[in-house]
């Protein structure tokens, strides 16, 4: 019996003909940094690049997510970040109906409460 062999894509040979090759063939085949004197720029692993470091010289982590500042008034006093907007119509039916619903509905589960509610929105346009 013969063994069958596996063909593989064409991409996927490609990929295994880029690993075969050696690493400095693959790092020259790079684009070379440049520096703003137009100087070339060594290439370096990220694990051995300097911490960042405050004026005072102790090191700065930045946190992943932007933090905002809270905004402040004229006397100094920190302002409440709200919407423009006011709750819609059907927001503030909701509102009115779900204690109301609730309280017809004890054992109900909150989805299930939410669709009546939409069902009497509907009802009542």
């Amino acid at each position: 019996m013969s063994k069958s062999v596996r063909r593989l894509p064409r991409r996927t040979k490609r990929l295994r003909r880029t690993k075969r090759m050696s690493k400095s063939k693959r790092i020259n085949r790079r684009k070379p940094r440049v520096s703003k004197l137009g100087k070339p720029v060594k290439r370096t692993k990220s694990s051995t690049r300097k911490p960042r470091v405050s004026k005072l010289g102790t090191p700065v982590k930045r946190s992943k997510s932007a933090t905002r500042k809270p905004r402040v008034s004229k006397l100094g006093t920190p302002v409440k970040r709200t919407s423009k907007r006011g709750p819609s119509p059907y927001n503030k039916f909701v509102k009115k109906m779900s204690p109301v619903l609730r309280k017809a509905n004890p054992g109900m589960k909150q989805p299930n409460i939410m669709k009546l509610i939409a069902k009497e929105w509907k009802a009542s346009k």
